[in-house]
């Protein structure tokens, strides 16, 4: 979300006030203060933990975009500050906000002096709390005061001996003193062999022991802890055995300060090749990177039991405020079945609803309108022409008006009349449009229409259900310009018999795209299973939906709250009432319980909503009481049974609606009765339990004019219909499908949601923290598709190179059915000299992870080292570019970089200041407008200035380009008025004009991606200006030029593959190189504390040595997932030394493809069918089989077998803590 607006006190007056704030709170020691929740109230207790649980979400942060996390150490330390002046007597306020004071910003003594206050006034109220030791000994470290902190950990280690974490930290503050370990050996001993005693699996600590008796000269101690630990670790990296055999060697002959040098070259290499070690370590350290490590998580004493009533109902009454609304006598056109009657929504966008009847105005639409709550008719109104919906089908939110609540977006009304369907586009300044439909849906009679985004490209489709004129169910694609094309026949979904009434959608089976379920009378219902690519298959029977006749509507739901979407279904008696149970995606359970609180009520219509925001979905449901009785029924959710509300009695009903009319916090009930009038039903109550009214907006929003870029990444419809919506609230969970602009959800007896995610329809996730009563949520669309990572060992940490595997993307479509080539499978990445150093034993290492949502297919891996002179540059052509086949390895020297005299764009930009130095500094000069990947088309012209010799020139650009995926080039291709040009290469024609160069300019392969074109004799005069156009999203880092070089000395070699291993890493966090531009990094080392992606379903490979696998390319390959990666050990010792005067840049080579789980790539959900060199389609065609020989078969059996069958979908927000 964007900040709100600062106040102009300068930074440091802003910490100043802080701290003295603080200090105020913090009592000083020996005040008397209150026990610890001495008077507190239910909502004061309540109060409390939610301050704790914001507090430590903050510190943990959760995933957020495009390059952020929910990690505010900030917002934390003011939740544990709330908590101190709620409870001062209880110590975790005070024990957190001095965790929160580390990572906070501003001036360092400051932060310490708070830190510290508060870690006093906690050592007195928790004074055998053993982590405060460790966050005191942090503290010290932090400020860099280690001699400091070793006193705080060797009182705690006295303290506390039975705390291996305690006894772990002193080992390391003797490592890392001023004195270092030497003068401190049997306290490292001692330390040791205690957290031995508690854990004598942790084989890191038997390591150092081992070390530490050396360093002692204890060489027959160290060996036996040598022995353990070999046999711990078995089998050992293959880089490991080596240096273990030496340290066997040494101990054996006395030699214990040498077995103590190779020690430490052991435990470097275990710690960089051993999954086992490296968790062991881990285990003792904690999670560094982690701010909420330290914190405490429980109170002490725990708070008193919260009242019984807890959780139970709240009192709620319902008042029949027809009158007092303005809606007494007015009336809709009565409906046929399944039919809308009335429709409601923010017309004009003043947060609160218009009620549409079919009025009409002037040839316009004449909603009533809600002024404070009385609806209005605009003068002149006249009809009713018929019922609708209001819905906004167009991709509208790239307007961006400033002060916008809805970022320019508008909702459209679709109308069903009697003579056909009718579509009138709203705008901004008011007015409607009609649009033209085609002809069978302007000859459309009665039914229903569901509108979703069915091919998950962007936009809201139409199926139109029951329609007189038209099959039972058609299928209507939105091509994005308010234009639909009629699907049906290809979308292989099946006509019904008897009478189809309604339709619903969700994502049942958790793969991200969803399914269609549509409610027959007559007949039974039909579910139909979205097999991506606007194809549907029906699996009524095989989910478990049986053949129940009656039926007449349905809500989808979370009844159970277990995060997967229930059905409720119901019809015209007792038999046709069930409630549909999830279980597991693919199966649902037929439940009685709405069967025996509705019994023989003949229904009509159900909808789903928390009328007394208790976090429980309730039903609404309108239709005929055969036993004369009301004609609306509303069902509170007890937890799994439903339990009669009583509500004022109604004759009988065809239509119901929820929303908060009056705004006051809780859902009022709309009812439209059979002939056609209305009837409101106010809420009185519901909103004393807390509620979160949420609105989802499909794109980021524009915050100031600097931010040009960010309204491009537009992947979600505009109103994110067919999201989800997750909540945790003190544990309690809740999971609720977005259907209209607005959602309101009930927190209990909470007054904020401790996290909230929001997973966008294309399967992406966003989370935010503490958030309450009104927000709104925008799709901040980030990187979810790219390639893998490549990080390399730099002497001291992995370091981000940047993507690879680009060039053979799986399934990825251009427009629907035709993919971009992806025989390229070889893919070579420059590293830098400074990006690479070898390891203690002389080993060269990189790491490949899969970080985004997609599977990597790895066959082969080299290291080259070209070595050249000093002062010279190696560099690769990183594009891509439309070959049949990869490209050899080829070098590109540069000896003398000469930079354009200038550089501006189409509109006379200045970009030269980006581009004079390769630094991740980019231009940022995008056109607004477009989706992801496309923009309006725009230039970089180039004046290269005097060039030595003409015929002999190349030009360098460095570029990262954010690229489309396959759901936006797919919805692109659907709209005829989306213009896409690949970038094209032009040069001065001589004569004010420009001349194209025939060059295939391609695109770069991923982010700092170096591009090479020869231009030599391409320029037709002394002006040496060049232009590369396009539409596609590129920036560019760097420009420069050479000419009249001649070539620089280069040796080439490859570097023996010594071993590879396929391990968990986890995510690691995204790090923005640009406010506004969607530029992003990532830092290996500080991995997120939940998983941002889930594998798809398949067999992936076996964690574990893979060195067999990627020594040749033979199609047995190593398949990884999200969160996974491939460590590459090289033997850098065959490597000759270098020549005087010279260096070593490096060449990274794979071969493989990639695969992303974008719902339009073909077969992205899942991890078959496997690729294979000499396909030619993928999925491969009739004819085409994958080799079947015995190493094939070896590798499926020995390798292939990690299975994984739930989806990706299928991990609620509960489960991510």
């Amino acid at each position: 979300m964007r900040p709100h607006a600062l106040s102009p006190l300068t930074g440091a007056l802003r910490c100043l006030v802080a701290l003295a704030a603080v200090l105020l709170l913090l009592l000083p020691s020996g005040c008397a203060r209150p026990r610890p929740w001495q008077g507190a109230t239910p909502e004061q207790i309540r109060e409390a933990i939610q301050h704790r649980n914001i507090g430590i979400a903050y510190l943990e942060g959760y995933f957020n975009a495009p390059s952020n996390v929910t990690q505010d150490a900030g917002k934390a330390r003011q939740e544990f500050e709330a908590l101190q002046r709620l409870q001062p007597g209880l110590g975790l306020g005070y024990a957190n906000a001095a965790v929160a004071w580390l990572y906070e910003k501003g001036p360092p003594e400051q932060r310490r002096q708070a830190a510290e206050r508060a870690l006093n006034i906690a050592r007195e109220l928790l004074p055998n709390e053993p982590r405060l030791v460790l966050i005191r000994a942090k503290l010290q470290g932090t400020f860099g005061e280690q001699d400091a902190r070793a006193r705080i950990l060797e009182e705690g280690a006295r303290r506390f001996p039975n705390e291996p974490r305690i006894q772990y930290e002193l080992v390391d503050a003797y490592d890392h003193g001023v004195a270092g370990p030497g003068e401190h050996g049997a306290q490292i001993v001692a330390s040791l062999r205690r957290i031995l005693e508690v854990k004598p699996e942790n084989t890191w600590a038997r390591l150092r022991l081992t070390r530490a008796l050396a360093e002692q000269g204890d060489s027959r101690g160290g060996a036996a802890e040598l022995e353990r630990v070999l046999s711990e670790v078995a089998p050992l990296p293959p880089q490991a055995a080596p240096i273990a055999v030496a340290v066997r060697q040494a101990l054996a002959r006395g030699q214990t300060e040498a077995a103590a040098v190779s020690l430490r070259g052991l435990h470097n290499v275990l710690n960089a090749a051993s999954i086992r070690f490296n968790s062991r370590r881990q285990e003792l350290e904690g999670v560094s990177q982690d701010w909420s490590d330290l914190a405490l998580r429980e109170f002490s004493p725990p708070p008193p039991p919260l009242p019984p009533t807890d959780g139970a109902p709240i009192p709620v009454s319902f008042t029949d405020g027809t009158a007092e609304a303005g809606l007494a006598g007015v009336r809709g056109r009565a409906a046929g079945p399944g039919a809308p009657q009335f429709a409601l929504g923010d017309v004009d966008t003043d947060g609160r609803a218009e009620l549409d009847l079919g009025l009409m105005a002037a040839d316009a639409p004449a909603p009533l309108l809600n002024q404070q709550g009385h609806f209005t008719a605009p003068a002149g109104a006249s009809g009713p022409v018929g019922g609708g919906y209001l819905v906004d089908l167009k991709q509208d939110d790239n307007d961006a008006l400033r002060g916008d609540p809805y970022e320019g977006r508008r909702l459209d009304l679709y109308r069903l009349t009697p003579t056909g369907d009718e579509l009138l586009a709203g705008f901004p300044d008011g007015k409607w449009k009609p649009i033209s439909l085609p002809a069978p849906l302007k000859k459309a009679r009665g039914g229903s229409v569901l509108f979703v985004d069915f091919d998950q490209e962007g936009d809201l489709d139409l199926v139109r259900i029951g329609a007189a004129g038209l099959p039972p169910i058609t299928l209507w694609r939105n091509n994005g310009n308010l234009t639909f094309t009629n699907i049906t026949a290809t979308s292989r979904v099946i006509q019904p018999q008897g009478r189809a009434r309604r339709a619903v959608f969700a994502d049942f089976d958790g793969d991200y795209d969803p399914e269609l379920l549509l409610i027959n009378e007559g007949d039974r219902n039909f579910l139909f299973e979205n097999l991506r690519q606007a194809q549907f298959r029906e699996v009524g029977r095989a989910w478990g939906i049986p053949a129940t006749a009656g039926s007449r509507a349905a809500a989808v739901l979370d009844a159970n709250h277990d995060g997967r979407y229930d059905v409720a279904v119901v019809g015209r008696d007792a038999s046709s009432h069930v409630l549909y149970i999830n279980e597991e995606g693919r199966r649902f359970r037929a439940d009685g319980s709405l069967q025996d609180a509705l019994g023989s009520f003949a229904a009509e219509d159900v909808v789903a909503l928390d009328f007394d925001n208790d976090g429980w979905t309730d039903l609404l449901i309108a239709g005929k009481d055969p036993a004369g009785g009301s004609g609306v029924r509303l069902l509170r959710n007890n937890r799994g049974d439903w339990a009669a509300v009583n509500l004022p009695a109604l004759p009988p009903a065809v239509q119901v609606a929820a929303y908060d009319y009056d705004q006051d916090g809780d859902p009022d009930l709309f009812v439209g009765l059979r002939d056609g009038s209305l009837r409101l039903l106010r809420n009185d109550g519901g909103n004393r339990n807390g509620w979160l009214r949420s609105r989802l907006l499909g794109k980021p929003p524009r915050t100031s004019d600097a931010e040009k870029g960010s309204d491009a990444y537009k992947t979600t419809n505009p109103f994110a219909i067919g999201s989800s919506l997750e909540t945790l609230v003190n544990g309690e969970y809740q999971k609720v499908l977005i259907t209209a602009p607005e959602t309101l959800l009930g927190l209990g007896a909470y007054k904020r949601a401790d996290v909230v995610r929001v997973t966008w329809t294309a399967g992406i996730p966003q989370n935010w923290i503490g958030v309450s009563a009104g927000h709104v949520f925008v799709d901040e669309q980030h990187i979810s598709e790219s390639c893998p990572f490549l990080y390399t060992w730099d002497g001291e940490r992995f370091t981000f190179v940047s993507d690879c595997n680009w060039l053979s993307p799986l399934g990825m479509q251009i427009k629907p059915g035709l993919t971009i080539p992806f025989h390229q499978t070889r893919h070579y990445v420059r590293i830098a000299p400074e990006q690479m150093k070898p390891l203690p034993n002389g080993d060269l290492a990189y790491i490949v992870t899969e970080e985004l949502r997609e599977i990597a297919y790895t066959d082969h891996a080299e290291l080259f080292a070209v070595d050249h002179p000093a002062g010279t540059e190696i560099h690769l052509d990183e594009s891509m570019r439309n070959l049949k086949k990869s490209p050899p390895l080829v070098l590109h020297s540069v000896r003398h970089r000469r930079l354009p005299v200038s550089a501006t764009n189409d509109r006379g930009e200045d970009l030269m200041p980006a581009l004079r130095v390769w630094d991740d500094v980019c231009t940022n000069d995008m056109p607004p407008g477009g989706r992801r990947g496309y923009r309006r088309l725009h230039d970089l012209i180039l004046e290269l200035g005097s060039i030595p010799d003409p015929n002999d020139v190349r030009l360098f650009l460095v570029g990262w380009i954010v690229s489309a995926n396959s759901s936006t080039q797919v919805s692109s291709s659907q709209n005829p008025r989306t213009k896409h040009v690949p970038p094209r290469m032009y040069v001065a024609g001589g004569r004010g004009g420009w001349q194209d160069t025939g060059i295939d300019v391609g695109i770069p392969a991923g982010i700092r991606k170096v591009m090479v074109f020869d231009l030599s004799g391409r320029f037709p005069s002394q002006d040496h200006r060049v232009k590369i156009t396009t539409t596609m999203e590129i920036y560019w880092d760097a420009a420069w030029f050479v000419s009249a070089e001649a070539p620089v000395p280069t040796r080439l070699r490859r570097v023996p593959l010594r071993n590879a291993e396929l391990r968990y890493h986890g995510f690691s966090r995204p790090v923005s190189v640009a406010f506004d531009a969607p530029l992003v990094l990532f830092d290996y080392d500080r991995v997120l504390p939940q998983p941002t992606y889930h594998p798809v379903p398949g067999r992936y490979t076996r964690y574990g040595d893979v060195t067999e696998l990627v020594r040749a390319v033979d199609d047995t390959y190593v398949i990884s997932g999200p969160g996974e990666e491939v460590r590459f050990f090289f033997d850098g010792s065959r490597l000759p030394a270098l020549p005087e005067g010279w260096i070593r840049t490096w060449v990274m080579s794979t071969d493989g493809w990639s695969k992303d789980h974008d719902p339009n790539t073909l077969a992205g959900d899942r991890v078959e069918p496997l690729p294979f060199h000499a396909m030619r389609a993928y999925p491969p065609g009739p004819g085409e089989r994958f080799p079947d020989t015995p190493a094939i078969r070896r590798w499926l059996r020995e390798y292939q077998t990690r299975v994984v069958t739930k989806q990706p979908g299928g991990y609620p927000l509960a489960a991510t803590r």
